[in-house]
């Protein structure tokens, strides 16, 4: 069996509606239409719909010379198969701040209207600007263009406040004033209360440039029934999407403290927990996993990614000011990610200021960013001031961390450095090692090492891994949180999440979601080297010495079918949408050398004493299950996993947590260096448990 179905037919073609803007036109050009291509692989993998058919749709153009869309919203085969949590959209169109393709993925009841309608809507040229023109697909399958003036005195919540009282059966995407001033990591908002944001690198921007301030869908949600009764109860039995719920990725302040790249700081998840207003969730998904936090006399959608380049970089450890930032960031309608990095070179650097400054002086240089030199994004101001500081990836800005697989997560990415781009989130605090390893098995054997975030050992073939089973993901529109939560906890494989998924055309195995995966990347890898961006965009200097050490970027480029420069070899080109790309890629694998498996401390056992620290619901069935300070009195040393083992047999209140057999659903750090279940824990040993699905 191949990747596609030989017997399967495009009885479900995706369909597209192309909406053309003109500046001298009131009405918009409206075409709809199915999705085809003269390349017939090309033409099946867009069929996938969401993140696969945007790509699909601007490689096309790309490749015959026509100038690609504005921006392409879409959505996948999931959404309208009614999946739960398949209720992501994909925004995508060429980025603002750097050669290449970029796409972001939002939640909300876009997508379940949308799909309705279509699997694409695709916006060209450019209509009269400065009349807050919003772009509305009717309930009766019109499309039209209106005018509300008033949008533009608005900052985006108040934008997105006044469209859901206009349009109260409408879902949709709205640009802010950083937006339609240009600004070039303007980012896009769903008309939420409070909005969701997505498009980095600049796709608010897109929007902004052809004359709109708002797209939306109207319509009821009349998601079909899912066909797989137990899908909704695996979701609901996931240790790690329960964490998510509970922690709102809030949870993730302690998995980087755990590493060693955050200092602990029970307040800060204290403060934010303590502004939880509100949990929100996806239509159809068990976990509530958007917070909605109390700011001053508002609220916001709290998130990890969003706050963490808004505080310690800045000189700030208060979480209010963190958040008083992304209120900002938010009201201008900003990328959070770019403005922190921006700021971080220097705040107002056309007049020789200081770097850093008070949370309100912060505050106003985004409240004004598109009258400075901020307005360009952290690669332009670092590049006029001659400062190598800089850490950006096709000119938008990246996380420093010191997990290798994070790091080149980010790096090698070609449709944007979104953390879920390509991010290997089970690797980072997937839950056991054993079970990960299975997990990639059918493809693929790692060395030892591999999941010690500060060893290069394997790094290649997980972010290679990952990145393959993100872009497939997100063509389909199904979650990637929730996706990580099944697969980590061993709730399902590949096989099984294939099968749930069922893309249209391709065959239900795990091999063939790697497959096309494998394809869309090489393809994304297409788009940027037709855009100009060079081969070596994928090792910027700043992370060089990291990327070189064995098995990083050398071991992701011959996997990937990279020559030496970063390219697309021609080879691998001819094997896009066909299992032979994978046993091919593996083939070109060399073997690793064997390491020795940890030795056994020189001391005798005897009776010893071990510390186990952990937050959220885990701390607390901990906290319930051990006493004076989560210690545990053992015979020293032992393996962790027989102390694993050991545990759950003893306290069987943390089952949910651990298996019979010592599986945990967690990762564990000593010393900011994960173990493994053969490592040996000694007495007085401190062991941070650690249950946060990366990213977000």
């Amino acid at each position: 069996m191949g990747m596609f179905l030989e017997e399967s037919r495009r009885e479900f073609p995706a369909r597209v509606i192309e909406v053309t803007l003109e500046a001298d036109a009131v009405a918009p050009e409206v075409r709809e239409q199915p999705w085809s291509s003269a390349d017939p692989v090309l033409e099946r993998l867009g069929d996938l719909g969401g993140s696969a058919l945007s790509l699909a749709l601007v490689l096309e153009d790309l490749r015959s010379g026509v100038a690609p869309p504005a921006l392409v919203i879409a959505v996948g085969c999931a959404v309208r198969a009614g999946l739960p949590t398949a209720a992501r959209t994909t925004v995508a169109g060429l980025s603002r701040l750097g050669p290449g393709y970029v796409e972001g993925q939002v939640g909300g009841g876009l997508a379940q209207r949308l799909v309705r309608r279509a699997d694409a809507l695709v916006l060209r040229g450019a209509g009269p600007s400065g009349a807050g023109r919003v772009l509305v697909l009717g309930t009766e399958g019109g499309v039209r263009c209106e005018a509300l003036p008033e949008l533009s005195a608005l900052d985006l919540p108040e934008r997105a406040a006044l469209l859901r009282a206009r349009f109260p059966e409408a879902r949709g995407l709205v640009v802010g004033p950083a937006g339609e001033a240009g600004v070039a990591f303007a980012n896009l908002a769903t008309a939420a209360s409070p909005p969701s944001f997505t498009g980095r690198g600049g796709l608010g921007a897109r929007l902004g440039a052809t004359g709109l301030s708002a797209v939306l869908v109207e319509g009821e949600v009349e998601a079909p029934p899912a066909s797989v009764e137990d899908f909704a109860e695996a979701l609901a039995n996931s240790p790690h999407l329960r964490a998510r719920g509970a922690g709102g990725t809030f949870e993730l302040l302690d998995a980087y403290a755990a590493r060693g790249e955050l200092p602990a700081d029970p307040a800060a998840r204290g403060d934010y927990a303590e502004r939880l207003e509100q949990r929100q969730s996806c239509p159809g998904c068990p976990t509530a996993c958007r917070h909605v936090l109390k700011v001053g006399e508002g609220r916001l959608a709290g998130r990890f990614s969003a706050t963490f380049p808004l505080g310690r970089e800045l000189g700030i450890d208060d979480p209010a000011h963190s958040l008083r930032l992304l209120e900002a960031c938010n009201a201008v309608g900003v990328d959070a990610a770019e403005m922190g990095a921006a700021l971080a070179l220097g705040v107002e650097a056309r007049a020789g200021a200081p770097r850093h400054g008070t949370a309100e002086e912060l505050a106003q240089a985004i409240q004004t960013v598109a009258e400075g030199p901020l307005a360009a994004g952290a690669e332009a101001l670092a590049a006029s001031l001659d400062d190598r500081r800089a850490r950006t990836v096709r000119g938008s800005a990246a996380r420093s961390t010191g997990d290798l697989s994070s790091l080149l997560g980010q790096c090698v990415s070609a449709r944007g450095s979104d953390p879920m781009r390509s991010f290997p989130f089970l690797a980072e605090n997937g839950g056991d090692e054993a079970r990960l390893a299975r997990l990639l098995a059918p493809l693929l054997t790692l060395p030892p090492g591999t999941f010690d975030p500060q060893d290069g050992a394997g790094k290649g073939r997980l972010v290679w891994w990952h990145e393959n089973l993100a872009s497939v993901l997100d063509a389909t529109g199904f979650c990637a949180f929730s996706a990580a939560g099944l697969l980590g906890d061993g709730l399902a494989d590949l096989d099984c999440l294939a099968g749930w998924l069922a893309p249209p055309g391709l065959a239900l195995t795990g091999e063939a979601l790697q497959a096309a995966g494998a394809s869309l990347a090489l393809l994304q890898r297409e788009a940027a080297e037709l855009c100009g961006a060079p081969g070596e965009a994928d090792a910027p200097d700043w992370a060089r010495e990291a990327l070189d050490q064995r098995g990083v970027l050398g071991e992701y480029r011959t996997l990937r079918g990279l020559d030496g420069e970063g390219r697309v070899a021609p080879e691998a080109r001819g094997k896009i949408g066909s299992l032979d790309l994978l046993s091919w890629a593996l083939g070109r694998l060399g073997s690793e050398p064997d390491r020795p498996a940890p030795a056994p401390p020189s001391e005798r056992r005897a009776p010893g004493r071990v510390e186990l620290r952990a937050a959220g619901s885990l701390g607390e069935a901990l906290g319930s299950s051990l006493q004076a300070g989560a210690c545990l009195e053992l015979e020293l040393p032992v393996p962790l996993g027989s102390l694993l083992v050991d545990l759950v047999q003893t306290r069987p209140e943390l089952a949910p947590w651990i298996r019979p057999d010592g599986d945990g659903a967690f990762s564990i750090y000593r010393e900011r260096r994960r173990l493994g279940r053969g490592d040996w824990v000694c007495d007085g040993d401190v062991l941070d448990l650690v249950v946060a699905i990366g990213g977000g």
